[in-house]
Formats: structure tokens, C-alpha cells, sequence
């Protein structure tokens, strides 16, 4: 997915990778411990969720790079347009399409899967 081992680590990249480059520019280290915290709590700000949402939600978490999230972070330079929307192994710029990244977010704001059906938990 972009470059990133799979779809909920580049999730996680799209929707922080901005918000850590700019604590990685002001000193502070981007490490596993660090970025596994902060989506921890914003899962925790999460509440009442149904039962089966709750389960998809950890199963989701459970799958999360945190390891290549550091590295990236780590080893790279985050402010990095691409960087920030491909991943460590993304060098193609064909690779990069604002018109789908746009069209994802429109998707996703209106609480539509790519089928165009409703995501009922949005």
C-alpha cells in the first residue's frame, strides 16, 4: 500500500505523518513507543462502541507497523510531501495521485466505501 506493509500503517502515516514530522522537526524523537501511544489514545477516545465495532477497531490496531512507522521517521526526512503520503519504498512518482487521495478523503467524509456504500459507523 504505497510503499507501506500494509493498509492500516499507511493509514496511520496519512492521517499523523504531518502532525510527527512537525514534533520530529522540533526535537522530538518519533520512536515505535512514542507513535503506538498516540494512536492508543486516540482510540481510547473512542467510546461506546458496539461490540463488533470494538473488535474491528483492535483488529485494525493489532495490525499496525509501528516498527516501520519509526524507521520511516527515523531514517527519513518526514517533511517530505512524498514521504508523508508514500512510504519508505515509495521513489515512483507515477505512484503519487492527488486526484485519488482526494477523492478518497471525499469518500471517506461522506461515509462511503470505494463501492459507494455506506459506512453505517462513520
Amino acid at each position: 500500500m504505497n510503499g507501506w506493509s500494509n493498509h492500516e500503517t499507511w493509514l496511520v502515516n496519512l492521517w499523523l505523518g504531518d502532525s510527527f514530522a512537525e514534533q520530529a522537526e522540533d526535537g522530538v524523537k518519533i520512536t515505535e513507543d512514542f507513535i503506538r501511544q498516540t494512536v492508543d489514545c486516540l482510540a481510547d477516545s473512542v467510546q461506546n462502541l458496539d461490540p463488533l465495532m470494538s473488535d474491528l477497531l483492535n483488529a485494525a490496531l493489532g495490525s499496525i507497523n509501528y516498527r516501520e512507522l519509526e524507521k520511516h521517521y527515523l531514517t527519513d526526512d518526514p517533511t517530505s510531501e512524498d514521504d508523508v503520503w508514500g512510504g519508505p519504498e515509495d521513489d515512483d512518482p507515477e505512484d503519487d495521485y492527488p486526484e485519488e487521495r482526494a477523492e478518497y478523503h471525499e469518500r471517506i467524509d461522506m461515509g462511503r466505501n470505494e463501492a459507494g456504500e455506506w459506512l453505517g459507523f462513520m
